[in-house]
């Protein structure tokens, strides 16, 4: 067994490429829609059965098991358990609020792996909260429900013109892990000391295992589009890669909420796996 890990670690270490300083949060902006305004949503007005319609309680179930994860991360606290000043004082679950909070704690405090774990987590969440957006007023429009949106996301949280906080992938610098190495870490690893630790990598594994599941589904959906501009060509699974490249084979689309909705998932699963990369950074590095 420790050889495998020796020879695992390894193969991490050198697939691994430096992109320098990474993006922060205040480097842009973006449309969101809260957690119990979107499950509110569904609740309220998606009462079919098909398969969109299940996507869309599958995204509100995966941004529940988000937070889960990130409350396990934070109380796990770079390995400092028991040193909770920095931590916000939250009870079953961390919001997104309370780990922005966390997150400049930790920028003031601390140098090093974690504090850049923090900050990419921070990122990740906010780009689920952005896709979450897209996904309701993609619903609103495939489904003609004719619901005012701003009842559920205000000025304050969706302010921006949708190309304007939209970036294109290959302009951010982002690192990457292959899921079945991250997998293979969790399950395999004799590092995830301490029962946050341990919990909160099982249940990030979970998540990335559901994004693959959510992409499926919507690739699914995207296979069944009539405009030829916009409809996908995917076989009976697809991978992350090919989701990002569907995305950036669409801009003729003429359906704008499809294409935002497109590009919103493909930002959010790149933020999802960078995370993953960063936190076995960590750990390796601790």
């Amino acid at each position: 067994m420790k050889i495998y890990l020796l020879i695992f670690v390894l193969c991490i270490s050198f697939s691994k490429v430096s992109t320098g300083q990474q993006d922060h949060r205040d480097d842009f902006d973006m449309n969101a829609i809260g957690g119990g305004a979107f499950r509110d949503y569904i609740s309220a007005h998606i009462t079919e059965d098909d398969l969109w319609a299940t996507s869309m309680k599958k995204f509100g179930t995966f941004h529940s098991l988000m937070h889960e994860m990130m409350s396990e991360l934070a109380r796990y606290n770079g390995g400092a358990e028991d040193e909770t000043d920095m931590i916000p004082d939250f009870t079953e679950r961390i919001s997104g609020g309370e780990w922005t909070a966390y997150r400049k704690n930790i920028e003031k405090n601390e140098e090093g792996t974690w504090k850049d774990f923090v900050q990419q987590a921070e990122l990740m969440h906010d780009r689920v909260h952005q896709a979450m957006f897209y996904a309701v007023m993609l619903d609103n429009q495939l489904k003609n429900r004719g619901v005012n949106i701003t009842e559920y996301a205000d000025e304050d949280r969706a302010p921006y013109d949708v190309g304007d906080v939209l970036p294109e992938l290959h302009t951010l610098n982002l690192n990457h892990i292959h899921r079945d190495s991250f997998r293979d870490f969790v399950w395999h690893s004799d590092k995830l000391k301490g029962r946050h630790l341990h919990a909160a990598m099982h249940l990030m594994m979970t998540f990335d295992e559901m994004r693959d599941d959510l992409i499926n589904i919507w690739a699914q959906h995207a296979n069944k589009l009539h405009e030829p501009s916009c409809a996908g060509t995917f076989g009976d699974r697809i991978k992350m890669i090919d989701w990002d490249q569907y995305s950036s084979s669409i801009e003729n689309c003429a359906d704008e909420d499809w294409k935002a909705f497109v590009k919103s998932i493909s930002l959010m699963q790149n933020r999802i796996n960078q995370m993953m990369d960063f936190i076995i950074t960590h750990i390796e590095e601790k």
